[in-house]
Protein backbone atom coordinates (compact mmCIF):
# COMPACT_ATOMS: atom_id res chain seq x y z
CA UNK A 1 0.00 0.00 0.00
CA UNK A 2 1.97 3.40 -0.84
CA UNK A 3 1.47 5.96 2.04
CA UNK A 4 -0.06 9.26 1.64
CA UNK A 5 1.99 12.47 0.30
CA UNK A 6 2.32 14.39 3.29
CA UNK A 7 0.63 18.15 3.61
CA UNK A 8 2.04 21.11 5.49
CA UNK A 9 -0.07 24.37 6.04
CA UNK A 10 2.02 27.51 4.82
CA UNK A 11 1.98 31.06 5.15
CA UNK A 12 -1.70 32.23 5.30
CA UNK A 13 -1.15 36.15 4.14
CA UNK A 14 2.06 37.87 1.90
CA UNK A 15 5.45 39.22 3.96
CA UNK A 16 4.05 42.35 3.26
CA UNK A 17 0.70 43.96 3.01
CA UNK A 18 -2.47 42.63 3.18
CA UNK A 19 -4.30 40.17 1.08
CA UNK A 20 -8.18 40.70 0.30
CA UNK A 21 -10.57 38.18 0.71
CA UNK A 22 -11.21 37.61 -3.28
CA UNK A 23 -7.31 36.95 -3.58
CA UNK A 24 -7.61 34.93 -0.88
CA UNK A 25 -10.08 32.47 -1.90
CA UNK A 26 -9.50 32.76 -5.64
CA UNK A 27 -9.49 29.19 -5.90
CA UNK A 28 -12.10 28.67 -3.62
CA UNK A 29 -12.49 27.09 -0.39
CA UNK A 30 -11.11 23.49 -1.24
CA UNK A 31 -8.23 24.79 -3.79
CA UNK A 32 -10.68 23.51 -6.55
CA UNK A 33 -13.26 26.27 -7.24
CA UNK A 34 -15.30 24.88 -4.29
CA UNK A 35 -16.54 22.05 -7.03
CA UNK A 36 -15.97 18.64 -5.19
CA UNK A 37 -18.60 17.47 -3.72
CA UNK A 38 -18.31 16.49 0.22
CA UNK A 39 -16.93 12.29 -1.15
CA UNK A 40 -13.58 14.15 -2.77
CA UNK A 41 -13.46 17.30 -0.92
CA UNK A 42 -13.73 16.53 2.66
CA UNK A 43 -11.78 15.42 5.73
CA UNK A 44 -9.04 16.98 3.56
CA UNK A 45 -7.82 18.60 7.09
CA UNK A 46 -6.95 15.33 8.53
CA UNK A 47 -4.05 15.08 5.75
CA UNK A 48 -2.60 18.24 7.07
CA UNK A 49 0.54 17.91 9.36
CA UNK A 50 1.04 19.64 12.67
CA UNK A 51 4.71 21.22 11.14
CA UNK A 52 4.69 24.48 9.40
CA UNK A 53 5.84 24.12 5.86
CA UNK A 54 8.50 26.06 5.65
CA UNK A 55 9.99 23.91 9.04
CA UNK A 56 9.50 20.87 7.21
CA UNK A 57 10.98 22.62 3.86
CA UNK A 58 13.87 23.20 5.90
CA UNK A 59 14.05 19.62 7.53
CA UNK A 60 13.80 18.08 4.00
CA UNK A 61 16.99 19.93 2.81
CA UNK A 62 18.74 19.76 5.87
CA UNK A 63 18.22 15.58 5.64
CA UNK A 64 19.22 15.60 2.30
CA UNK A 65 21.18 17.96 1.62
CA UNK A 66 21.93 18.98 -2.57
CA UNK A 67 19.06 16.24 -3.00
CA UNK A 68 16.25 18.08 -2.82
CA UNK A 69 14.35 20.15 -5.94
CA UNK A 70 12.00 22.65 -5.26
CA UNK A 71 8.71 22.85 -7.24
CA UNK A 72 6.68 26.32 -6.31
CA UNK A 73 3.93 26.51 -7.82
CA UNK A 74 2.53 29.29 -5.86
CA UNK A 75 3.75 32.61 -4.14
CA UNK A 76 6.73 32.16 -2.65
CA UNK A 77 6.20 32.82 0.87
CA UNK A 78 7.89 29.97 2.44
CA UNK A 79 11.04 30.50 0.86
CA UNK A 80 11.36 33.60 1.52
CA UNK A 81 10.58 33.08 5.06
CA UNK A 82 12.97 29.95 5.52
CA UNK A 83 15.96 32.35 4.08
CA UNK A 84 14.60 34.65 6.79
CA UNK A 85 14.63 32.06 9.52
CA UNK A 86 17.67 29.60 8.11
CA UNK A 87 19.92 31.53 6.43
CA UNK A 88 22.49 30.14 4.59
CA UNK A 89 21.69 26.69 6.16
CA UNK A 90 18.60 26.74 4.26
CA UNK A 91 19.84 28.31 0.53
CA UNK A 92 23.18 26.15 0.66
CA UNK A 93 21.07 22.81 1.02
CA UNK A 94 18.54 22.78 -1.98
CA UNK A 95 19.93 21.70 -5.17
CA UNK A 96 17.68 23.36 -7.28
CA UNK A 97 13.94 25.46 -7.78
CA UNK A 98 11.57 25.51 -9.93
CA UNK A 99 9.20 28.52 -10.24
CA UNK A 100 5.58 28.89 -12.26
CA UNK A 101 5.27 32.54 -11.76
CA UNK A 102 6.10 36.02 -13.20
CA UNK A 103 6.27 37.00 -16.72
CA UNK A 104 9.35 38.27 -19.07
CA UNK A 105 6.96 39.95 -21.71
CA UNK A 106 4.79 42.35 -18.93
CA UNK A 107 2.27 40.35 -20.14
CA UNK A 108 0.20 39.86 -16.96
CA UNK A 109 -2.95 38.06 -15.61
CA UNK A 110 -3.54 39.49 -12.49
CA UNK A 111 -3.12 42.79 -13.19
CA UNK A 112 -1.90 44.43 -16.39
CA UNK A 113 0.96 43.85 -16.19
CA UNK A 114 1.72 40.94 -13.17
CA UNK A 115 1.67 37.50 -12.99
CA UNK A 116 -0.91 36.60 -10.28
CA UNK A 117 1.85 34.25 -7.72
CA UNK A 118 4.13 37.05 -7.95
CA UNK A 119 1.63 39.70 -7.75
CA UNK A 120 0.14 37.80 -4.42
CA UNK A 121 3.79 37.95 -2.61
CA UNK A 122 6.23 40.85 -4.95
CA UNK A 123 8.39 41.11 -1.61
CA UNK A 124 8.67 37.21 -1.53
CA UNK A 125 9.81 36.84 -5.24
CA UNK A 126 12.27 39.86 -4.95
CA UNK A 127 13.73 37.91 -2.00
CA UNK A 128 13.91 34.39 -3.24
CA UNK A 129 15.85 36.09 -6.40
CA UNK A 130 17.94 37.63 -4.34
CA UNK A 131 19.11 35.18 -2.09
CA UNK A 132 18.94 32.35 -3.71
CA UNK A 133 22.46 30.22 -4.40
CA UNK A 134 21.21 27.16 -5.64
CA UNK A 135 19.72 26.98 -9.89
CA UNK A 136 16.60 28.93 -10.84
CA UNK A 137 14.18 27.63 -13.27
CA UNK A 138 11.46 29.68 -13.73
CA UNK A 139 8.27 28.79 -16.30
CA UNK A 140 6.63 32.29 -16.90
CA UNK A 141 2.98 33.21 -17.78
CA UNK A 142 3.57 33.81 -21.43
CA UNK A 143 4.87 30.08 -22.61
CA UNK A 144 1.17 29.00 -20.77
CA UNK A 145 -1.04 31.03 -23.09
CA UNK A 146 -2.64 29.88 -26.22
CA UNK A 147 0.21 32.27 -28.67
CA UNK A 148 2.47 29.24 -27.62
CA UNK A 149 0.71 26.63 -25.61
CA UNK A 150 -2.32 25.35 -27.58
CA UNK A 151 -4.27 22.45 -26.41
CA UNK A 152 -7.74 22.78 -26.77
CA UNK A 153 -10.20 22.45 -23.97
CA UNK A 154 -12.10 19.79 -26.14
CA UNK A 155 -9.38 17.81 -26.00
CA UNK A 156 -8.95 17.95 -22.40
CA UNK A 157 -12.60 17.57 -21.11
CA UNK A 158 -13.68 14.96 -24.54
CA UNK A 159 -10.61 12.91 -25.65
CA UNK A 160 -8.22 12.79 -22.51
CA UNK A 161 -11.14 13.17 -20.16
CA UNK A 162 -13.34 10.55 -21.03
CA UNK A 163 -10.47 7.90 -21.72
CA UNK A 164 -9.12 8.20 -17.84
CA UNK A 165 -12.58 8.18 -16.88
CA UNK A 166 -13.82 4.81 -18.43
CA UNK A 167 -9.98 3.54 -16.99
CA UNK A 168 -11.16 4.48 -13.52
CA UNK A 169 -7.94 6.93 -13.18
CA UNK A 170 -9.52 8.50 -10.05
CA UNK A 171 -6.97 11.49 -9.86
CA UNK A 172 -8.16 13.00 -13.45
CA UNK A 173 -11.99 11.92 -12.87
CA UNK A 174 -11.48 15.24 -10.07
CA UNK A 175 -10.08 17.56 -12.24
CA UNK A 176 -12.50 16.83 -14.83
CA UNK A 177 -14.85 18.33 -12.47
CA UNK A 178 -12.48 20.97 -11.91
CA UNK A 179 -11.52 22.26 -15.36
CA UNK A 180 -15.43 21.22 -16.72
CA UNK A 181 -16.46 24.49 -14.19
CA UNK A 182 -14.30 26.57 -16.48
CA UNK A 183 -16.58 26.76 -19.14
CA UNK A 184 -15.33 29.84 -20.29
CA UNK A 185 -11.85 28.98 -21.85
CA UNK A 186 -11.36 27.28 -24.86
CA UNK A 187 -7.90 26.35 -24.30
CA UNK A 188 -6.26 24.18 -21.88
CA UNK A 189 -3.67 25.99 -19.32
CA UNK A 190 -2.52 23.63 -16.93
CA UNK A 191 0.10 26.01 -16.09
CA UNK A 192 1.58 24.11 -12.71
CA UNK A 193 1.51 20.61 -14.45
CA UNK A 194 3.53 21.99 -17.50
CA UNK A 195 5.97 23.41 -14.51
CA UNK A 196 6.12 19.70 -13.40
CA UNK A 197 6.64 18.21 -16.69
CA UNK A 198 9.90 20.92 -17.55
CA UNK A 199 11.61 19.51 -14.43
CA UNK A 200 11.12 16.39 -15.57
CA UNK A 201 11.51 16.12 -18.64
CA UNK A 202 13.61 19.19 -19.35
CA UNK A 203 15.80 18.54 -22.68
CA UNK A 204 12.34 16.55 -24.28
CA UNK A 205 9.94 18.93 -23.14
CA UNK A 206 11.51 22.49 -23.11
CA UNK A 207 11.74 23.79 -27.18
CA UNK A 208 13.70 27.18 -25.74
CA UNK A 209 15.49 28.52 -22.65
CA UNK A 210 17.22 31.45 -22.13
CA UNK A 211 19.08 32.93 -19.09
CA UNK A 212 19.08 36.48 -17.78
CA UNK A 213 19.75 38.66 -14.24
CA UNK A 214 15.88 38.89 -13.28
CA UNK A 215 14.42 41.24 -10.10
CA UNK A 216 10.79 42.02 -9.35
CA UNK A 217 9.60 45.13 -9.14
CA UNK A 218 8.03 46.50 -5.61
CA UNK A 219 7.09 49.72 -5.91
CA UNK A 220 5.52 51.06 -9.60
CA UNK A 221 2.04 52.05 -9.82
CA UNK A 222 1.24 49.87 -12.42
CA UNK A 223 4.12 47.29 -12.47
CA UNK A 224 4.37 46.12 -8.79
CA UNK A 225 5.15 42.06 -9.36
CA UNK A 226 6.25 41.97 -12.77
CA UNK A 227 9.59 40.58 -13.51
CA UNK A 228 12.27 42.70 -14.71
CA UNK A 229 15.29 41.35 -16.82
CA UNK A 230 18.45 43.14 -17.44
CA UNK A 231 18.00 43.56 -21.08
CA UNK A 232 20.91 45.78 -21.06
CA UNK A 233 23.42 42.47 -20.47
CA UNK A 234 25.58 44.18 -17.36
CA UNK A 235 26.70 40.85 -16.38
CA UNK A 236 29.58 42.02 -14.28
CA UNK A 237 26.78 44.38 -12.53
CA UNK A 238 23.74 42.23 -12.18
CA UNK A 239 24.52 38.34 -12.83
CA UNK A 240 22.34 36.19 -14.64
CA UNK A 241 20.28 34.40 -11.23
CA UNK A 242 17.61 32.33 -13.70
CA UNK A 243 16.67 30.53 -16.87
CA UNK A 244 14.11 31.47 -18.38
CA UNK A 245 11.25 29.01 -19.73
CA UNK A 246 10.38 30.77 -23.31
CA UNK A 247 8.54 28.01 -25.60
CA UNK A 248 7.58 24.28 -24.58
CA UNK A 249 6.44 20.96 -26.60
CA UNK A 250 2.29 20.58 -26.30
CA UNK A 251 2.34 17.86 -28.44
CA UNK A 252 4.50 16.06 -26.12
CA UNK A 253 3.09 17.21 -23.14
CA UNK A 254 -0.38 15.26 -24.51
CA UNK A 255 1.75 12.50 -24.32
CA UNK A 256 2.89 13.02 -20.91
CA UNK A 257 -0.55 13.13 -19.87
CA UNK A 258 -2.20 10.42 -21.78
CA UNK A 259 1.02 8.13 -19.80
CA UNK A 260 0.70 9.42 -16.52
CA UNK A 261 -3.54 8.55 -17.44
CA UNK A 262 -2.26 5.15 -18.11
CA UNK A 263 -3.44 5.78 -22.13
CA UNK A 264 -0.24 5.63 -23.39
CA UNK A 265 2.50 3.00 -22.97
CA UNK A 266 5.68 4.83 -23.63
CA UNK A 267 6.51 8.28 -24.64
CA UNK A 268 7.49 7.63 -27.70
Amino acid sequence: MCSLVPIYMGAVEPLAGYVDADRKLFHGRDGFGDCLNDENGSHVSSYVQPQHAVVAIHKFCKDRPQQITIIAVGPLTNLALGYTMYGEHFFFCIKDIYIMGGNYQGVGNSSRSAEFNFHSDPEAAHAVFLKTRCPITILPWEPCTKFFFNIPIDWRLYELGKCATAHKHRAIDILNKVENSQYEIDNWNPCDALLVAACLFDKQFIKKSSTWHATVDLTGTHTRGQMVLDHLRECKKFPENVRIIEFVDDEFFKHIVEWVAGLRVTLD
